[in-house]
C-alpha cells in the first residue's frame, strides 16, 4: 500500500493561482472560463475561490478588503487562517503572468481526481456480483456524461434557447434598423457590405510592404474610436511614432516638421487642434505586448477598466509565440487571436504580410495563398482583407494619373456571413492626409 500514489493535487499551484488573482484581479476572468471552485482540492482554497466568484457575479471588484469581507460574511475567514493567509499567498507568487499555467495544473489534477473516483466506482460495481451489468453500464454512461461536462467546464445550449436570443437581438435591432450594426470603420461602402467590425470576430488585413496597411489600420482605428473605445497594439513602432502618425493623419502638419521641429505658425495651430481632438478619444496605444499572452492580459485589463470594444494588432509576424516552424507558430497565433476576440467579445483586426512569392504577383488581390504563415489563418479569421496596389475595373478606368498614384485596392476575400463574400473597394489617400478614403462604389470580383 505504501506504493500507491497520493491523491492528485498541487498545493503550490492552487496557492499560485489564488495569489495571482489577488495580485492582478484581471486574471480571474481568464482562468474562470475553465476553472471552478470544486477544482480546488484544499478546502480553504475553495473558500477563497468561491469568495472571488461571489464578488464577480455581484459586479464587485476583487480586492483584498472585499475578499476578506466576503469570507467573513460566509463565516470562513477565521477557518482559512485570517487575512494573514491571503497576504502570504500574494507574497509567494513571482508573477501573475503565469496564472493560466497554474490554473491548468489545478484543472488537470481535478480531472484526474474525478477519473479516479469514476474508476473506483466502476471497480466496486465490477466486483459486486449482485449488481446488474446492464444497469451498471447505463449508469456508467450517465456518470461519464456528467464527468465530461464538468471537465470541459461549460454547458451545451439547447437550440431553443439560442433561437430565443436571436429573436430578441433582431427585435432590438428592428427598433433602430441600420446597415452598419457593428463598429463603423469610416469606409462607408465597405461598412455597408460588412456591417462594420463585429464584436467577437477576427479580421485579418494582409498586404505587401509599403502597401499602406498601417496607415489604413490607423485610419480605421481613428474612426472606430469615435464610436467605441479601443486599443492599437504596435509591435513594429513605438507608441510615440504611432501618435505622430495619428497627428499627421488628422492635421496638415508634415511628418518631417514634427520630427525636425521646423514648425511655422500654421503648423503650431494645426498641431494644437489635432492634439485637442485626439486626446478626447477613448483610444489606447501599446508597444509593450510581445506575444498573444501579454496581448490578452492587456486587453482583459482594458476591457475591465475602460470597456473597450475593439483592438488592432500590427502585426502578426512580430509576435514572439513559439512553434516548431513558422507555420505552426502563426497557426497558434491566429487561433489565440480568434479566441481572444471570442472570449472577450472584442472586434479584432490583425495585420499580416504576404510571402515573397506574393510580392511578385500582380494578381495578389485574387489569391489567399500569398498570405504569410499558416493557411489556418484564413480558416480562423471571420473576415480576410488584402490591400494591394490599385487594380482598376470598369468603374475606375477613367481615374486620373495623379489619383492613381494615391490609390490602392482593398479586397474582401472571405466573410463568414456576407451575402457577397468577394468584394473590392478602391481607396484613395485623403486630401492633405495619408489616411485612406473610398473612391467609388464597390465592384464584385470576377
Amino acid at each position: 500500500m505504501t506504493d500507491l500514489p497520493l491523491i492528485p493535487h498541487s498545493k503550490e499551484s492552487e496557492e499560485a493561482v489564488i495569489g495571482s488573482v489577488l495580485i492582478n484581479p484581471d486574471c480571474f476572468s481568464l482562468v474562470a472560463q475553465f476553472l471552478q471552485t470544486e477544482d480546488f482540492y484544499i478546502h480553504r482554497h475553495r473558500f477563497v475561490w468561491e469568495a472571488f466568484s461571489v464578488l464577480k457575479r455581484a459586479g464587485n471588484p476583487i480586492d483584498f478588503l472585499l475578499v476578506c469581507e466576503e469570507l467573513e460574511r460566509q463565516g470562513k475567514l477565521a477557518e482559512i487562517g485570517g487575512p494573514a493567509f491571503l497576504t502570504s499567498l500574494s507574497g509567494q507568487v513571482p508573477t501573475s503572468l503565469n496564472a493560466e499555467a497554474y490554473a491548468r495544473t489545478v484543472k488537470d489534477n481535478s480531472i484526474r481526481r474525478r477519473m479516479l473516483s469514476l474508476a473506483n466506482w466502476l471497480a466496486t460495481q465490477a466486483c459486486n456480483e449482485s449488481s446488474q451489468t446492464d444497469k451498471t453500464l447505463t449508469e456508467l454512461q450517465q456518470q461519464s456524461g456528467k464527468f465530461l461536462t464538468i471537465s470541459t467546464g461549460h454547458d451545451v445550449n439547447k437550440l431553443s434557447s439560442i433561437l430565443g436570443d436571436v429573436y430578441e437581438e433582431v427585435a432590438k435591432r428592428s427598433e433602430n434598423p441600420c446597415d452598419v450594426w457593428g463598429i463603423p470603420t469610416g469606409l462607408s461602402k465597405f461598412d455597408h457590405e460588412t456591417g462594420g467590425q463585429q464584436l467577437g470576430e477576427l479580421t485579418i488585413l494582409a498586404g505587401e510592404p509599403a502597401a499602406g496597411k498601417t496607415w489604413l489600420a490607423l485610419g480605421i482605428a481613428y474612426e472606430m474610436s469615435k464610436f467605441a473605445p479601443g486599443a492599437f497594439f504596435s509591435l513594429e513602432m513605438r507608441a510615440h511614432a504611432i501618435a505622430r502618425r495619428l497627428i499627421v493623419g488628422t492635421s496638415e502638419v508634415k511628418s518631417r516638421a514634427l520630427r525636425t521641429g521646423r514648425m511655422d505658425d500654421g503648423d503650431w495651430v494645426h498641431l494644437t487642434q489635432s492634439i485637442g481632438s485626439l486626446e478626447t478619444l477613448p483610444f489606447y496605444l501599446d508597444d509593450k505586448a510581445r506575444d498573444t499572452a501579454s496581448l490578452r492580459a492587456a486587453l482583459m485589463r482594458l476591457k475591465s477598466e475602460s470597456n473597450i470594444k475593439w483592438f488592432i494588432a500590427d502585426y502578426i509576424q512580430l509576435f514572439t509565440d513559439q512553434g516548431k516552424d513558422d507555420n505552426e507558430r502563426t497557426k497558434k497565433i491566429g487561433r489565440e487571436l480568434k479566441l481572444i476576440c471570442s472570449d472577450l467579445e472584442l472586434a479584432g483586426i490583425a495585420i499580416n504580410s504576404v510571402n515573397k512569392q506574393g510580392m511578385d504577383d500582380n494578381s495578389l488581390g485574387a489569391k489567399k495563398s500569398t498570405m504569410s504563415g499558416s493557411g489556418q489563418l484564413i480558416h480562423d479569421a471571420d473576415l480576410v482583407l488584402f490591400l494591394t496596389e490599385f487594380q482598376p475595373d470598369d468603374h475606375s478606368m477613367f481615374v486620373s494619373e495623379e489619383e492613381k498614384r494615391r490609390m490602392a485596392t482593398l479586397w474582401v476575400k472571405k466573410g463568414r456571413e456576407l451575402e457577397e463574400p468577394r468584394v473590392r473597394v478602391h481607396l484613395v489617400r485623403k486630401h492633405n492626409s495619408p489616411f485612406f478614403g473610398e473612391l467609388e462604389q464597390k465592384r464584385r470580383m470576377s
